[in-house]
């Protein structure tokens, strides 16, 4: 494709190293035409270059490029407009789901001169990233970021090799300017968890927690205490006699974990054992997330949080996979209710829909699951990505209010290397996805890096390279709900803050918040849902259109959340129906009529 130079312009190629992995050993790369691992980027926004045309067809005699594939500034191609970028056609969008690059190549010179040039920006990442910074390991265990010193944070993550590494504003090390490996596990089994420790409340963390198997190191952040290997200091080992189940949770001047021999350890910050706590359920103010990374793994619970979730105490939140049921204990019993998809990693406990009252909020394989504490979707949920097949989500959803408008927004990284983003209306955020161009198996983190205006968003490949954004957030507008797999660098999920609920209206029953879903229904099912504002005794009724009853039943009648109730319609005729849902409390009664059609 050089027979125009020098003179005709510049050419443009896109390099899909994805495409190189997989079918390069076959030399293959290029058998796919429409995702070529080395394809020119065609000026004139027409992909002829490798095409065949019939005499008579309009792209006869372009199969091997014309003049207007060349960038230069007075190309008269009809969609050409000397620039190269995210609105562009051809535009620099990734091959996978059109991920944005943030990549733009404009205002292209003359191409009558020896020398040409161009103006080149790679926006949105930030200075110094990305980062490669290992290339020993086939996966990522874990991730976490903190405060260290100065009001800025670190980003640390461990391999498979045991290996711990930490890279902070700049693209700087912890320790030292280029070197990011700051501690080192002998262990062949892989590490659990991360934590970080602030024990004077400085806002800087002196102390780095690393839970592997049946073992807990502590080392030192202090800079001034680098050993001679370039290395943290290490400060103790500490071991047990069962495997630990649990992230590593500090909470005030203690540090805790959970075994699988039931019970929960406290530690101080020395690695002694001051405590031994039996059952999971002993800690009333700490939050232990039990996760099963662990093939022994024996306990019932495989996530866990705890919250101030009401004005009387604690709730505990529990998830059983084996069963796929969520449990939430507190002073009036325990509630549980299964759930149709599976978390895929530690879910986050926030208000999703406003309301004052929390809900559960997680990643399955193919979608964004949100559950009020009844078990009940949340209205819009589950919101589901266009994902390629054999992609899923992993981790655990980022929450947060970009623009303190009330409607919150959601981030979660895929198996494949996407980080997508969306609010809870189901509509995909500005600038996203991205592509971290490797696979991904840990939560991405929002956190401030540098001190700027704007908050980052971090996420680390399988392949150990470190991506960093730059987020349009400043830290006086957002509302940031939910930052990391385990809301914070001490894995400590604990919600300080009771919410106070919110009536969405004065209503028992708001009129706009009771339907039935699907309709039309043409299923042996439909699901009739209403919000109450406090607990009421519910009666449905449905009629035909000729008013005579058809089906009667009780339903849900739980307050400050939205209930459902299944219509069982198979024996019922094809037809609209008329759908009284009827609901009695202490303050008064409301009814409301809803139209429900059946198809079969």
């Amino acid at each position: 494709y050089d027979w125009g130079l020098p003179g005709a312009g510049i050419l443009i190629w896109h390099i899909d190293e994805s495409v190189i992995a997989a079918n390069g050993p076959e030399n293959k790369i290029n058998d796919d035409p429409k995702r070529r691992a080395v394809d020119i980027e065609e000026a004139d926004g027409s992909e002829d270059i490798g095409q065949s045309y019939y005499f008579l067809e309009g792209g006869y005699g372009s199969e091997l490029g014309t003049w207007v594939d060349f960038w230069f500034k007075d190309n008269k191609a009809y969609l050409y407009k000397n620039e190269f970028s995210n609105s562009s056609i051809p535009n620099t969008k990734a091959n996978l789901n059109n991920a944005v690059s943030h990549i733009t190549i404009n205002n292209f010179s003359d191409n009558n001169l020896d020398i040409m040039t161009f103006n080149y920006l790679r926006g949105f990442y930030e200075e110094g990233y990305p980062l490669s910074l290992t290339a020993d390991s086939s996966n990522t265990a874990y991730s976490i970021a903190g405060l260290v010193e100065d009001e800025t944070n670190e980003f640390f993550f461990s391999c498979d090799s045991g290996n711990i590494y930490a890279a902070g504003a700049g693209g700087g090390g912890l320790f030292f300017e280029n070197k990011f490996l700051i501690a080192k596990n002998n262990s062949s089994t892989a590490i659990i968890s991360l934590a970080l420790a602030d024990t004077s409340g400085n806002q800087k963390n002196e102390f780095l927690f690393v839970a592997v198997k049946d073992s807990l190191y502590g080392f030192s952040l202090d800079r001034s205490n680098v050993g001679g290997d370039s290395l943290a200091q290490k400060l103790f080992s500490t071991g047990f006699n069962a495997s630990i189940i649990s992230p590593v949770v500090i909470k005030n001047d203690s540090i805790y974990l959970a075994c699988n021999n039931d019970s929960i350890y406290a530690l101080d910050f020395s690695g002694n054992i001051i405590n031994s706590l039996s059952t999971v359920h002993g800690v009333a103010d700490i939050a232990i997330n039990t996760g099963s990374r662990l093939p022994d793994f024996t306990s019932a619970v495989d996530y866990a949080a705890l919250a101030a979730l009401n004005e009387s105490g604690v709730d505990l939140i529990t998830y059983n996979e084996s069963t796929k049921t969520f449990s939430v204990s507190n002073p009036a019993g325990v509630d549980e209710f299964e759930v149709s998809a599976s978390p895929n990693g530690q879910f986050a406990v926030v208000d999703m829909d406003n309301n004052g009252v929390y809900d559960i909020v997680f990643n399955a394989d193919y979608g964004i699951y949100a559950y009020n504490l009844k078990g009940f979707l949340i209205s819009g949920f589950p919101i589901k990505p266009k994902l390629l097949e054999n992609e899923n989500l992993v981790g655990t959803p980022l929450i947060f209010d970009a623009d303190g408008d009330g409607i919150l927004d959601l981030i979660a990284s895929t198996s494949a290397g996407q980080v997508i983003g969306y609010n809870v209306n189901g509509y995909s955020l500005s600038d996203f996805p991205l592509s971290a161009g490797g696979g991904i198996e840990t939560s991405p983190i929002l956190t401030q890096l540098d001190q700027d205006e704007g908050m980052e968003l971090m996420v680390v490949t399988s392949g150990g390279s470190l991506y960093a954004w730059q987020l349009a957030l400043k830290e006086d507008d957002p509302q940031i709900f939910w930052t990391q797999s385990n809301y914070n660098a001490a894995n400590n999920v604990l919600s300080e803050d009771k919410l106070t609920y919110k009536p969405v209206t004065s209503s028992l029953m708001p009129s706009n918040r009771a339907y039935n879903y699907p309709n039309p229904n043409s299923g042996s099912y439909t699901t009739i849902r209403y919000y109450l504002n406090e607990p009421a005794s519910v009666k449905i009724r449905i009629f035909d259109t000729a008013g005579m009853l058809v089906d009667q039943f009780s339903a849900p009648g739980d307050g400050r959340v939205d209930n459902e109730k299944k219509w069982d319609v198979s024996s019922v005729a094809s037809g609209v129906y008329l759908c009284q849902i009827e609901a009695k409390s202490d303050g008064g009664s409301e009814s409301k009529i809803i139209k429900i059609m059946v198809i079969h």
